[in-house]
């Protein structure tokens, strides 16, 4: 399933089995895989998860169980067990526990809100921080 925007590729959504539902106007997914692209139709980050949901009125993607996403470049790494995809401002969201993981530094709490790449993100409120080097020892 492709996500366009004034003919320019947003994101391809991956699943191995999907159920369409017109009340309420959703489709369910399970194994989700969604690339995300920047303007100029590069890939630039990825997500995972066991279940999905998209609602067919926003647009908006709700990735449940396992969920993972990384960005391409920078090797930032985010997981938790839910998520969303608001489609209108391509942000990614969640209320729930939340662990991103960069080549410097681990951080958990709980509320997140980021760009759909995974390059500007804010965990809402931080229980644990630490440096990749302080992790390792």
């Amino acid at each position: 399933m492709l996500f366009t925007e004034d003919g320019n590729l947003k994101a391809i959504l991956y699943t191995d089995y999907l159920e369409a539902y017109n009340e309420p106007k959703e489709k369910l997914l399970k194994n989700v895989k969604v690339e995300f692209f920047n303007s100029k139709g590069k890939k630039t980050s990825q997500l995972t998860s066991k279940r999905g949901r998209i609602d067919e009125i926003t647009n908006d993607m709700y990735a449940l169980d396992n969920v993972v996403a990384t960005n391409d470049s920078s090797n930032v790494k985010l997981e938790t067990e839910e998520l969303m995809w608001r489609k209108l401002d391509e942000k990614i969201v969640s209320d729930k526990f939340v662990r991103i993981t960069t080549p410097t530094e681990l951080i958990e709490g709980f509320g997140l809100v980021s760009d759909q790449h995974i390059r500007n993100y804010v965990i809402k409120n931080v229980t644990y921080q630490t440096t990749t080097s302080k992790a390792q020892k």
